[in-house]
């Protein structure tokens, strides 16, 4: 964050409509509420990025090493049942 950033003041900050198109109130979500509150928060420690895409990765990759290994058998799964010859188990053909 800036220096600038930092020395903002309220009066700098854009205004941004909380109202719908329709008049009705509850445009933003929460989160932007919290953000916009609490703007001018200053953490007392640096961020890791190294650390924190690290992080993040041992959660992804695992969920797209399942991903791809269940498309990967539901497609070989459906090519063999293509090749190999089924029969019907009551009418036998």
């Amino acid at each position: 964050m800036s220096t600038s950033d930092k020395n903002s003041t309220k009066e700098d900050r854009i205004a941004v409509d909380e109202t719908t198109p329709d008049g009705a109130s509850g445009g933003l979500d929460t989160a932007w509420n919290f953000l916009d509150q609490h703007r001018d928060a200053d953490t007392s420690e640096p961020i890791d990025i190294r650390a924190l895409r690290r992080k993040i990765d041992w959660h992804i990759v695992p969920l797209m090493f399942l991903c791809y290994t269940l498309q990967f058998l539901d497609k070989v799964i459906l090519n063999v049942r293509g090749c190999s010859p089924h029969r019907h188990p009551t009418t036998g053909g």
